[in-house]
């Protein structure tokens, strides 16, 4: 009978972690405090060590190092970019491998260096800079007098926080239209926004599937899905060259991948990369679609299982996926009541029906991803019937105040 493994897995992504869990190996889970959930006291952990936000990396290493004396780890997971830092800190004290390193972490989670690592490799057609006071966007905006629009974006956020879209007049008023400093300011690329979910295997990239996205045009949070995305053969084709060609110019040569890039006429314009599934259930999504487990590959590929031939020639489009968010707009008084839910969970092709607030709570204005009052998912034959059944469904569903 094979020894069961042993594994330092730092922070989230639970998914992942229980898929771990079903190739019968012992988990041992350092989780931040503030992340961790309920029910996670009942999880079948070996060990679970929750530390604060400020606990320092050495004194983590020290701790793994105790542990690793007693029953030493096969191997050191972090499915989430945030933690990755950690666990090759970790892992470089014990000796133990790690898929990513520093440097490309360094690139994914900083947009400034990202742009300059594209710009170098000829992937990133956009102008860019750090702007840390009016006279540098002064200076920006002299240096791009063509541009007529421009965002103003957090150097590492995500999840849409913090991005804002200026005008030339805008920006010339500076007094009352001034971006958070400092920002990473672009020139503002118009055109239809998509993500790449690919997987990686010894540095040769896989696309799994690509994304269609739709975003509210003024706080740019993500509004929906679509996968697969609506592109012609020929912009598919270019677009999955091009990120594949990004993601080695990053330094990216296994794991997950979530890519968001812009695509216009002739341009691709790279956004951001992590070194994650993405979120906003995508991985259901593509999983629904293509019969692909993105959570189930990252542990295998964790424990040394190779990728499978059906990863590496997906092309199934026959069945189509959906999620669409509700953005509201009644915010501030308390709920009495989240109505229609059962009605919604009914209609045919609907997957998945989830409301984040119920009655108690206040429905906040939407400045985050994370405020969405709640989603639909449904699957059908084509695209259009995917994104009208996911639709129908949220206009079935009303707060009472």
């Amino acid at each position: 009978m094979a020894q069961c493994k042993h594994i330092l897995v730092i922070g989230g992504i639970r998914e992942t972690q229980d898929q771990l869990l079903q190739e019968n190996v012992k988990i041992t889970w350092f989780v931040q405090k503030d992340t961790m959930m309920a029910e996670d006291q009942s999880r079948p952990y070996q060990q679970m060590l929750s530390f604060s936000s400020d606990t320092s990396i050495e004194l983590l290493t020290e701790i793994a190092k105790g542990i690793h004396s007693v029953t030493p780890f096969d191997h050191i997971g972090a499915f989430h970019d945030a933690a990755q830092p950690k666990a090759i800190a970790i892992a470089e004290a014990l000796g133990l491998p790690f898929d990513y390193q520093m440097k490309t972490l360094e690139y994914t989670t900083n947009k400034y260096l990202m742009r300059k690592v594209l710009s170098e490799a000829g992937l990133c057609p956009a102008s860019s800079a750090i702007v840390a006071d009016d006279s540098q966007v002064a200076t920006f905006l002299e240096n791009n007098s063509k541009a007529q629009k421009f965002i103003a974006k957090p150097v590492d956020g995500t999840g849409s926080l913090g991005v804002s879209c200026f005008s030339c007049e805008q920006l010339a008023d500076i007094d009352n239209n001034r971006p958070q400093y400092p920002s990473l300011m672009e020139t503002f690329v118009q055109g239809n926004e998509y993500s790449v979910e690919s997987f990686s295997e010894n540095g040769e990239h896989h696309t799994i599937a690509i994304t269609e996205k739709f975003k509210d045009e003024t706080t740019f949070i993500e509004s929906g899905h679509l996968v697969p995305a609506r592109l012609k053969d020929k912009t598919e084709r270019k677009v999955i060259q091009y990120v594949k060609n990004c993601l080695t110019a990053l330094g990216v040569t296994s794991g997950p991948s979530h890519s968001e890039i812009i695509v216009n006429d002739e341009t691709i314009f790279f956004i951001e990369t992590h070194t994650r599934v993405g979120g906003d259930y995508i991985p259901l999504l593509v999983e629904l679609v293509t019969g692909i487990d993105l959570y189930k590959l990252t542990a295998q590929q964790l424990l040394g299982q190779p990728l499978d031939s059906r990863v590496k020639q997906v092309s199934e489009k026959s069945r189509h996926a959906s999620i669409q968010f509700i953005l509201q707009d009644a915010v501030g008084a308390p709920i009495t009541a989240v109505n229609g839910v059962e009605r919604a969970e009914q209609l045919n092709g609907i997957e998945k029906v989830q409301m984040r607030y119920k009655a108690g709570d206040t429905l906040p204005q939407v400045k985050h991803s994370f405020d969405r009052a709640g989603l639909a998912i449904a699957v059908a034959g084509s695209a259009d019937e995917a994104l009208a059944t996911s639709s129908e469904a949220l206009s079935l569903i009303d707060f009472s105040h």
